[in-house]
């Protein structure tokens, strides 16, 4: 029970807040990510001129280095100020409008007038849930790093489940070593009663295993001497009302014998 309850609240609460704590991290270091590659592309603009935009080559080689340790889902892409994909690791996807709701909030945004600074948004895309570093530069392009929240969270996962794992080991052993304590505990009790039960029909014949148990140390030793005490004082009443009764039988006999040569 008590295992439960910790594996309970270490679920339910403590583990929220590690997760939480992994987004923030991860949401911060997404963020600080697409600034850096986002200046690089800007110093390469203004030292190349605009025509970097639209070498894909260029692009690729530049953005094809983008990547989180362990997160197979990271990439960055490459959009417009109307919307534009300039560069996708997917070249089908370049030419062609963006997908990404968030980043098509930024685009309306710029059309609009304002140029948002530097941030992380979450989103779902495809029934997954994604996140979303987006740098928007003077030069007229939106840089976005996106990586899956499952695969950003999956150390914490793992960590969650080889808890709950042990955890659950712990309770098997802890069961295990229960009942085992429970079998010792109750198995003499068990017979201690059986010999209660034979005492109270009056069998008093010699148990052996009453006897094994009274020499035991703890309170079923207790118990057993307790109860082979009583044995023998009952077997003590027995054998006197025998002695009496056999006493009384032999004066009745004697007395019928002076009756019948009265």
């Amino acid at each position: 029970i008590v295992t439960a309850i910790i594996v309970t609240l270490y679920t339910v609460l403590i583990m929220p807040r590690v997760k939480d704590n992994i987004r923030n991290i991860y949401s911060q270091y997404l963020q600080d990510l697409s600034i850096s590659y986002g200046r690089e592309l800007d110093m390469e603009i203004q030292e190349e001129g605009a025509e970097v935009l639209s070498n894909s080559e260029k692009l690729k080689e530049t953005l094809s280095e983008v990547s989180l340790e362990g997160q197979e889902s990271a990439y960055a892409y490459l959009a417009s100020f109307d919307g534009t994909m300039l560069y996708h690791p997917t070249p089908d996807k370049i030419g062609k409008p963006v997908e990404n709701e968030a980043v098509k909030k930024i685009v309306s945004k710029i059309q609009g007038g304002t140029i948002p600074d530097p941030e992380t948004v979450r989103y779902t895309f495809n029934g997954k849930k994604k996140y979303a570093a987006c740098y928007t530069s003077d030069q007229q392009f939106i840089l976005v790093i996106t990586a899956d929240d499952s695969e950003l969270l999956s150390p914490a996962v793992n960590i969650e489940l080889q808890g709950i794992g042990i955890s659950v080991f712990l309770v098997l052993v802890g069961a295990g070593v229960a009942f085992f304590f429970a079998g010792r505990l109750t198995r003499p009790l068990i017979g201690i009663t059986d010999t209660v039960e034979r005492i109270a029909h009056m069998d008093l014949r010699n148990d052996t295993a009453l006897d094994s148990y009274a020499k035991e140390k703890g309170e079923v030793g207790s118990i057993a001497r307790s109860v082979l005490h009583m044995k023998n004082a009952l077997s003590g009443t027995v054998r006197n009302i025998r002695t009496q009764s056999e006493q009384l039988f032999e004066a009745s006999a004697l007395l019928n014998q002076n009756a019948e040569k009265t």
